[in-house]
């Protein structure tokens, strides 16, 4: 009797187990499609969790380089500033007070000269409170004669270009570039430009970024070109 009782037991506790197993599957059919729903929302949670930390990084790493830009800027005007400062003294105390002149002694090849054609011409260099480094700069490289023996050597349709080009009178190997290098009046230390001297007709400018050794002779009126933001960038200056 007893075993008999131990026997239904056994096959009570059976039926139970199969059943809770059929619980079990079932309970798991259900789960795992939301387990699964579950896991891939939490995945996209982080991936959206990772991309708001780079964007927020990269706005933080933005607005700092725009900073360090900002402070670059100020730096930057500052040192001009300074330039002009020295410049200004330097043209002051070499040359006086202006208004300065250059005269630009010409020379034609027989062959290619045209009847009256001049023989010269006179700058009227840029007011010293205006274009203090740029007016220095172009004294400086006149009075070391740099420009002695150079060209007008392009004619560009709205500007004629002068420089260290060699021509019908220049001997071999003439060095031109070499001595304005030697100098360390090569190129503008930086773009200088006057609202007070626009790129009209005949004005002069350096060539070039930031300029120079080579100038230009507007022959028409060039403000929009040369004029600032004309050339997407800083201007040649006049």
């Amino acid at each position: 009797l007893v075993l008999c009782c131990l026997g239904g037991y056994h096959a009570m506790m059976n039926w139970q187990r199969q059943q809770q197993e059929l619980f079990d599957e079932k309970l798991r059919e259900q789960l795992d499609p939301m387990t699964q729903e579950w896991e891939e929302k939490v995945l996209a949670l982080e991936e959206e969790k990772s991309r708001l930390l780079e964007d927020t990084a990269s706005k933080q790493e933005v607005d700092h380089l725009k900073k360090r830009v900002n402070k670059l800027q100020l730096e930057k005007n500052k040192l001009q500033k300074a330039i002009q400062h020295i410049s200004k003294t330097e043209l002051v105390t070499k040359y006086g007070m202006g208004p300065h002149y250059v005269e630009i002694k010409l020379a034609f090849d027989p062959q290619a000269a045209l009847d009256g054609t001049g023989d010269r011409i006179v700058l009227e260099m840029a007011s010293e409170e205006d274009m203090p480094h740029a007016v220095f700069w172009f004294l400086s490289q006149v009075d070391l004669g740099l420009f002695n023996g150079c060209s007008f050597h392009r004619n560009a349709g709205h500007v004629i270009q002068g420089g260290p080009a060699p021509n019908f009178l220049s001997p071999q190997n003439p060095r031109l570039h070499q001595r304005f290098e030697d100098s360390g009046f090569n190129s503008i230390l930086f773009q200088e430009y006057s609202p007070n001297y626009p790129h009209r007709q005949f004005t002069v400018g350096y060539a070039g970024r930031p300029g120079g050794p080579d100038f230009y002779i507007s022959i028409q009126d060039n403000t929009k070109n040369h004029g600032p933001g004309g050339q997407k960038s800083c201007d040649e200056v006049n």
